[in-house]
């Protein structure tokens, strides 16, 4: 085992570890994809509106959260300024 005592080989072998355990976290092959399609199940729908001028994180959040919920479904609606949000929540 003299092989393993070389820095160079070590640094491979545990480049090479470290990717396997990436590759094999990032396709989840615990995790069934079956039912990943929103056609197949129905969901319920929720909409969040935002501004883009103070909501930031609202599109990567939303998003996140619609990939990773087994019963809703997030749909973003865009609104320019307060009144017509304000206006938007009165009316349902």
């Amino acid at each position: 085992m003299k092989l393993f005592h070389s820095y160079t080989v070590r640094w491979i072998l545990g480049a090479l570890a470290f990717l396997a355990a990436v590759s094999v976290l990032r396709f989840k092959p615990w995790i069934s994809h079956s039912d990943s399609n929103w056609s197949r199940s129905p969901r319920e729908r929720l909409t969040v509106g935002f501004l883009p001028v103070m909501c930031h994180l609202t599109c990567p959040v939303t998003d996140y959260a619609t990939k990773t919920s087994a019963g809703t479904r997030f749909e973003l609606q865009l609104f320019m300024d307060f009144p017509s949000m304000a206006e938007s929540m009165r009316a349902g």
